[in-house]
């Protein structure tokens, strides 16, 4: 919300993780002017620093497991959700996780936050991809024949 509403340097933003057995991906992406981009990445860092000192509050902290509870349960009401949700049970085998996510994600406690940004969201480890737009190319003019 910092960099889209306060700071309007995103046309948009969203956040997306990938959970497996050993490893796992926490993945921002942005939609901006490229001219945004150094000012973006700075606040981006900046904020999850924030997260890492305590500052969250109880209600970022329920509007966040509102929305995860939401997007978990509307994700496995189509078929595609529910394949993915068959496929990575299979993969990492154990059902459980996934009957339980709901009631574990209620629990999460804002010291869990804490510890979870210190021990995974370290600047040192991140990658930055840009995707830019295809810049023209220049057709050859085909100029008028000298007479």
């Amino acid at each position: 919300m910092l960099l889209k509403e306060k700071h309007k340097l995103v046309e948009s933003i969203s956040c997306a993780n990938w959970n497996f057995a050993s490893s796992g991906a926490f993945i921002a992406f942005m939609m901006l002017d490229l001219k945004n981009l150094d000012r973006a990445r700075e606040l981006y860092f900046a904020e999850i620093e924030s997260v890492k000192k305590g500052v969250v509050s109880e209600e970022e902290l329920e509007k966040a497991k509102n929305q995860i509870e939401t997007a978990f349960i509307l994700a496995h009401q189509n078929y595609d959700g529910m394949a993915e949700f068959l496929g990575e049970t299979v993969t990492i085998a154990d059902i459980e996780k996934y009957n339980n996510y709901i009631a574990e994600i209620k629990n999460v406690k804002k010291e869990d936050v804490i510890a979870c940004a210190e021990k995974y969201l370290k600047h040192e480890s991140h990658s930055l991809v840009v995707i830019e737009p295809k810049k023209a190319e220049k057709k050859m003019e085909v100029g008028k024949l000298a007479k």
